[in-house]
């Protein structure tokens, strides 16, 4: 406030979605940023909660430091919105590193050992993991947004802090933002 800027624009990121279930608290548990930003488990059985694209990246990373990774997606595929030679060099590394990959089932707990799992008909079973990382997907921070904008201030959300999406997204919407201001 003390600035008196002609325009604000906020790029505050986002933050990792967290399933509401019973254990997404236990210390064994992960996100995607903590995985990239250099926790590594100590034990090297893992689950990948989601299989999009960053499920994807994160299980390749973990298999290629040593952990047995099992995917569980809830949809029939996995990696659906990779570029195709993205994928085809994923799949194929995941494949060379007998990654698991379970799809149609999502997540109903989480409990010292692993997690329980369900499909589509309704059953459960148990999932031996002692690293669980959950890659569901983001959620836009816009608090300090909504603050400026409170303030009077011409003001601009842009990047993940507006929609969750690629970095190449965000890259041209901060372009096309930065021309007009």
């Amino acid at each position: 406030q003390s600035e008196a800027p002609d325009a604000v624009v906020v790029a505050t990121g986002s933050k990792p979605l967290l399933p509401q279930v019973d254990g997404i608290n236990l210390p064994f548990v992960h996100t995607v940023p903590e995985i990239f930003n250099g926790t590594r488990p100590k034990l090297k059985k893992a689950v990948v909660i989601g299989g999009g694209d960053t499920g994807c990246e994160v299980a390749l990373d973990l298999s290629h430091k040593g952990y047995q990774v099992t995917i569980v997606e809830q949809e029939p595929r996995i990696g659906i919105h990779l570029e195709a030679i993205t994928k085809k060099m994923i799949f194929k590394h995941l494949k060379e590193k007998d990654a698991a990959i379970l799809t149609s089932h999502h997540l109903v707990s989480i409990a010292p050992g692993g997690v329980y799992v369900g499909d589509d008909a309704g059953k459960q079973h148990f999932i031996d993991a002692d690293s669980v990382v959950i890659a569901m997907g983001n959620k836009p921070v816009d608090d300090l947004f909504e603050q400026v904008q409170k303030l009077g201030f011409e003001s601009y959300r842009i990047g993940d802090c507006r929609e969750v999406r690629s970095a190449k997204d965000a890259i041209a919407e901060s372009a096309t933002l930065a021309r007009r201001i």
